[in-house]
């Protein structure tokens, strides 16, 4: 009968706050359709044989026999009914198993392929996009999905795939366009934040006028970072606050190459002044008065601009100071019309500039920013080229949040980088470098290698960051 189907779901509704009479009903239920599909096989029952795999499997626990059980049997459904309107789910349902239950990329590929070359069902591309990442073929992965988005380019999720593919195969610019691109589009809120925290992870190492000596083979870029870094999780901070207060060394390291291949470096670090951890861990040596650590590090060489952010970096210990230069101040108001008024008051440390960068993740809408801010990367705003001078600093939003939210006060950090560069033409493999903090580093490449430039960039990071404050319905 053409409503048994319906019957049968109905019936496992109505026993949905009773599992054991769910169960004992399901497995009649199978074990009747079941013989009667087998006494009277016939195509029309296609409807009734594939829900007959659903409800095999309702409520079981998910192993890998039952799973490789269910495959089977949708393979054979679509063995028995080949002219059903429902083989292409059954073979979609097959490849989504291997792809997201059992990790089977190969596999899954194989079924994917299929599907949109025999079955037309193009929408499948990403899924099969991810698979061939998988298995190692990013170029196949990034052409399917370039032919797709000119097709549907509105699909933004795949935009998001295929960035972090071409990312991922060291396409860096190309896949720090199609983010920009992103960020810039109707896309949701979503897209945009794991858009914006892939982009935080990429910096651009070689500067845009820089000059390239002539037969030029191998170069080192070097930033080595001084960080110091305040944080409070009060709703304000005024002078005389208490802040937890932390200095960080970190070194990347970024060779240029014209082909591509990773160079094999000793990277040394010794200190006056005790740390406490590395990141990457470390062994950390204590010889009198020095801390001594070393990395065996292998960083990838190739001709590309824009490089993925990877650091070497001691930690010093935290300690509670009392910070008298910084003021911020949040006041969070609501209004009578059911809308909120953020005014975020910052008095600048000297000396400038300052970049300011505040999170709005929580609202639900925001309807004006006062002043417009200079970039917005997913939910952050950033507003760069602040100054004492410019005292005090006020912005004020206006907007609406989720009414579970009673109020917020935001995720907001100030940021100052003072930065100096400079460039060593030698034809070396070791470079030792002394900080005014008494740090210092040593790389070193193997005896055959040599490297012709080297371009250091030395940064002084200060960083005052408020956590977010949030107080729920």
């Amino acid at each position: 009968s053409p409503g048994v189907t319906s019957l049968v779901e109905t019936i496992l509704g109505g026993y949905s706050q009773d599992k054991g009479k769910k169960s004992a009903f399901r497995k009649k239920a199978v074990s009747l359709i079941e013989n009667a599909l087998a006494q009277a096989p016939s195509p029309e029952n296609h409807q009734l044989a594939f829900s007959l795999i659903q409800w095999r499997y309702r409520d079981e626990e998910e192993t890998e026999e039952m799973l490789r059980r269910q495959l089977a049997d949708y393979q054979r459904f679509v063995v028995s009914y080949p002219e059903s309107r429902l083989v292409t789910e059954a073979l979609q349902r097959q490849a989504d198993i291997y792809r997201q239950k059992l990790k089977d990329w190969a596999e899954a590929a194989e079924v994917y392929t299929r599907l949109i070359e025999e079955k037309n069902q193009k929408h499948l591309i990403p899924s099969l996009a991810t698979c061939l990442v998988q298995l190692g073929n990013r170029e196949k992965a990034i052409s399917l999905l370039r032919t797709y988005l000119k097709e549907k380019p509105a699909d933004y999720s795949s935009q998001l795939q295929l960035a972090e593919t071409l990312l991922e195969a060291g396409h860096i610019a190309e896949g720090i366009a199609s983010l920009r691109e992103l960020l810039n589009s109707s896309a949701g809120q979503y897209l945009k934040e794991k858009a914006s925290k892939t982009m935080k992870t990429y910096r651009q190492v070689i500067p845009d006028n820089f000059q390239w000596p002539a037969e030029l083979t191998q170069a080192l870029f070097i930033c080595q970072k001084t960080q110091n870094y305040f944080f409070t999780n009060a709703p304000s901070l005024k002078p005389g606050d208490p802040l937890l207060a932390q200095r960080r060394e970190k070194i990347s390291v970024f060779p240029w190459t014209k082909e591509r291949k990773n160079l094999s470096l000793t990277l040394s670090v010794t200190s006056d002044v005790s740390f406490l951890l590395t990141e990457p861990l470390s062994f950390i040596d204590k010889k009198e008065k020095t801390w001594t650590t070393s990395w065996e590090i292998q960083p990838l060489g190739c001709p590309e601009v824009w490089r993925k952010e990877e650091a070497w970096t001691l930690l010093f210990p935290w300690r509670e100071i009392t910070e008298k230069n910084c003021l911020v101040e949040r006041l969070y108001q609501q209004q009578p019309d059911n809308t909120v008024s953020l005014t975020i008051t910052v008095l600048l440390p000297e000396p400038g500039p300052w970049q300011l960068e505040i999170q709005t993740s929580r609202w639900q809408k925001l309807e004006t920013i006062e002043p417009e801010p200079q970039e917005k990367l997913g939910s952050f705003i950033i507003y760069r080229g602040l100054s004492p001078e410019t005292r005090p600093f006020t912005v004020v939003m206006k907007g609406k949040v989720p009414s579970s939210i009673q109020y917020v006060y935001p995720k907001l950090t100030l940021t100052r980088l003072v930065e100096s560069a400079e460039t060593r033409a030698e034809f070396l493999n070791r470079w030792n470098y002394q900080l005014s903090s008494g740090l210092q580093y040593t790389l070193a490449l193997p005896e055959q290698e040599k490297i012709q430039l080297t371009h250091l960039v030395k940064q002084e990071e200060t960083i005052y960051e408020l956590d977010e404050k949030v107080e729920w319905q």
